[in-house]
């Protein structure tokens, strides 16, 4: 799979910024499913492939939250919004642009994605300090098995953000409404033939003990040269995989339990991992695959 790289490495977790190869893709002529009563635009008539080599198809990687990480296309530019001015008008929503006080927030704030803080036995309101919109969305995604693609784009910077609903899923509902009526951004399932790493057994012996935890959540530690994973799943493990090679990563393992076991390998150079992982009984390989995203696009204008 050949990549131009348009800028290196920043701090953990990798970015990269890549022109995709030429391959083809498949978008979905309907909107993303929405509850009962919620209306969509219909979808754009035409649309240029994922991984199209075309100069205005660049995308980076945005690692935010417990979810997939976003995808966002840096060659287009959304004008940025007044500052402090109220950006939505639906009922529930709060979306104003912040200026951060520093050089040092700003860098803090593009790493951790801001604060979040949630309230409600439901997770029906939401308060966020300092996010971007594409890693709110992401964080709040009623589906943490498919990425999510900015091609609008959305407006950058960093923004406060609250929001009420009847539980987390709607939070996220919400949050797409006020960008459908406040941005002219509409949402869509798509899914591209893309070329991918592909996480799978190497045909070696596998070198994993099932985990005795009954934690649903792995852990990684760095142990001088070698990485100790814990009570970690395959999933976790392609996750984490996708952050450091800055691009996806499927699980095509077929192990469907948690696992203990350790390489040698640097916590943050995810080329490292992929040597690693030879002795570990895997491997990663470049493979087409169809990936599934929630696909935001600017609105096109109905014909006369």
């Amino acid at each position: 799979m050949e990549k131009q790289v348009i800028a290196a490495k920043w701090a953990c977790p990798i970015l990269l910024l890549l022109v995709l190869p030429c391959g083809s893709c498949r978008k979905s002529t309907r909107p993303t499913t929405r509850p009962a009563g919620r209306a969509s635009g219909a979808a754009p008539a035409a649309t240029k492939p994922l991984n199209s080599t075309s100069d205005d198809l660049i995308y980076e990687q945005v690692p935010v939250g417990d979810g997939f990480p976003g995808y966002r296309n840096v060659a287009r530019q959304a004008p940025l919004p007044r500052i402090g001015k109220q950006l939505s008008t639906v009922s529930g929503v709060s979306i104003t642009r912040v200026e951060l006080a520093s050089e040092a927030a700003t860098r803090m704030s593009s790493n951790t994605e801001g604060a979040i803080s949630w309230y409600g036995a439901d997770y029906s309101r939401v308060k966020a300090k300092t996010v971007t919109l594409l890693g709110l969305l992401v964080r709040l995604s009623p589906d943490p098995d498919l990425r999510t693609l900015d091609d609008a784009p959305l407006p950058g910077d960093f923004y406060e953000v609250e929001i009420s609903g009847e539980d987390r899923e709607d939070l996220w509902w919400q949050l797409v409404s006020s960008l459908e009526k406040d941005f002219a951004i509409e949402a869509f399932d798509s899914a591209f033939e893309q070329e991918t790493w592909v996480l799978r057994k190497s045909g070696s012996p596998l070198n994993l003990i099932r985990s005795a935890s009954a934690s649903k959540y792995g852990s990684i530690q760095s142990a001088g040269a070698s990485l100790e994973f814990r009570n970690t799943s395959m999933a976790e493990l392609a996750k984490e995989l996708e952050y450091r090679l800055g691009w996806i990563v499927l699980d095509e393992t077929t192990l469907d339990q948690r696992y203990d076991f350790s390489m040698i390998a640097d916590l943050d150079d995810g080329q490292s991992w992929i040597r690693g992982l030879g002795r570990v009984g895997l491997e990663v390989v470049e493979l087409q695959r169809t990936v599934d995203f929630i696909h935001f696009e600017k609105a096109k204008k109905p014909s006369p």
